[in-house]
Formats: structure tokens, sequence, C-alpha cells
């Protein structure tokens, strides 16, 4: 009744959260993947973060753009802070 009232399939919303909880997984791995270069190169930009770990998102099955990564690193707070100019 309430798919109905916002217009919505019941099978709609059923497939949206399934869709969630995989990209939550995948989202996991991506995190994974970024803490480990990170350790060894702690101020490595986004841009640059993104052209190394190419090759491994694709070997995973990952699916995820520089501009979903940037996104996904402000949401986790994990965008490398500017040095300020003297």
């Amino acid at each position: 009744m309430c798919c109905k009232l916002f217009g919505f399939s019941r099978q709609s919303v059923y497939q949206g959260e399934t869709r969630n909880k995989i990209r939550v997984v995948e989202l996991a791995k991506v995190k994974s993947f970024v803490m480990d270069l990170r350790m060894r190169m702690p101020q490595l930009g986004t841009r640059k973060l993104y052209h190394l770990l190419e090759n491994e998102f694709k070997r995973n099955n990952l699916k995820i753009g520089r501009d979903a990564l940037f996104d996904f690193l402000r949401s986790e707070n994990m965008l490398v802070k500017p040095k300020k100019n003297k």
C-alpha cells in the first residue's frame, strides 16, 4: 500500500535494497584497497590513486569511476587535505 502511495512497485523497492547491499560490499573492498595503498603512500591524491587501482578494480569486477571514487572518499573523510603555502 505504501508503494502505491509513492508510485513505486514492490519489486523496484526490493531490487533497490538488493543493489544497495551489493554496493556496500563493493565499497568495502574499494576502501580496503585504498587503505592498503595509503599505508605506503599517505599523501597520494585521489586521481593518482584511481589510476594505480584501476587494474585492481577490473580484476575484482568492481565498477567505480573516478568521480564515484571522489564521492566515496569524501563521504568516508579520506580525501587528502591540501598543504597551505606559507
